[in-house]
């Protein structure tokens, strides 16, 4: 967690196999929880002029192999989590 003067940056980071790789070997993952936690952000976003954001980027080693994930969640400080 990092708080900058307008907002929280929430980094979590695992050491996995990527999204990518992962896709292949696991035909039976639905992709549910990214949807609900898309859907989450979503139905909040509507209630909020300033937009909680969320990044997704796949992580490589030296070689240009898959080495893990990050996910950056940036929610602004003024955010309205109720609705």
């Amino acid at each position: 967690l990092k708080a900058a003067e307008n907002e929280f940056v929430f980094i979590i980071e695992d050491n996995g196999i990527g999204r990518k790789e992962s896709a292949t070997k696991n035909k039976t993952s639905t992709g549910l929880g990214l949807k609900i936690v898309n859907a989450y952000i979503e139905l909040f976003n509507n209630y909020n002029k300033e937009k909680i954001r969320q990044i997704i980027n796949d992580l490589y080693d030296e070689n240009n192999e898959a080495c893990g994930t990050m996910v950056t969640i940036i929610i602004p400080r003024k955010y309205n989590c109720m609705i």
